[in-house]
């Protein structure tokens, strides 16, 4: 293993063992299994597993909104034998690409919306959940929901929330952070804010306003050189 870490724009020279850690790679492996190929995303998926494990140890379910082909949700529930831990992933996505009616005026500046087109042209974005569906099979405690945010709130069903990792290339949808005692948040980017609108929409839509989880993760941080 190199002594530098140097992938996905990020070079390190922190500890990066867990790049030949056996659990890590079978993770990995099952998040390649599910797009058909790598990404070099390899720092990126140890963050958000290690999350993950965090907020396994609190009780409730996890949720991703913006999954794609599911590399990561795909890692993680390898990783955490997600059929033993009787919890429901929920994996939130339009499976059509951006939903254009939610993208900002600030958003079209930076060009998401011809972003997006090159994404669906490549191939990157899939249009077909199929295949999706098809990924997860091996685990039955999976809802996918098909639609954009935050249409598909109410389909959310849980009472209670350990996880919900954010991966939306849209900033009104993504804007979304509800104050959830109990919830470890894994931003893939960090661009929401803390306090709009759209937190009452999200508190009433999955019934989370009276949790009785007690202990609050807040935001996950990189651990850099630290274990599991």
């Amino acid at each position: 293993m190199s002594n530098v870490y140097d992938q996905d724009g990020l070079r390190s020279i922190h500890n990066h063992e867990f790049m030949s850690d056996p659990a890590f790679l079978a993770a990995y492996g099952r998040g390649i299994q599910a797009v058909g190929g790598g990404y070099g995303w390899h720092w990126r998926v140890y963050t958000g597993l290690w999350a993950a494990a965090t907020a396994a140890k609190l009780p409730g379910d996890f949720i991703e909104f913006g999954v794609n082909r599911g590399f990561l949700s795909s890692a993680i529930m390898q990783f955490l034998d997600w059929n033993a831990t009787g919890r429901t992933f929920y994996l939130l996505d339009t499976f059509t690409g951006v939903d254009l009616r939610y993208v900002s005026a600030e958003d079209l500046a930076k060009g998401v919306v011809e972003q997006n087109e090159k994404m669906i042209k490549s191939g990157f974005y899939t249009l077909d959940v199929e295949p999706v569906r098809r990924n997860f099979a091996e685990w039955p405690n999976v809802r996918i929901i098909v639609g954009p945010v935050p249409e598909t709130l109410p389909q959310i069903d849980s009472r209670m929330v350990a996880f919900v990792h954010i991966d939306m290339n849209c900033a009104p949808p993504r804007s979304l952070r509800p104050n959830m005692s109990g919830t470890s948040w894994y931003p893939e980017q960090s661009c929401f804010s803390m306090t709009t609108p759209m937190t009452a929409i999200v508190l009433k839509s999955l019934r989370l306003t009276n949790s009785p989880a007690r202990r609050t993760s807040g935001c996950c941080r990189y651990p850099l050189d630290r274990g599991w």
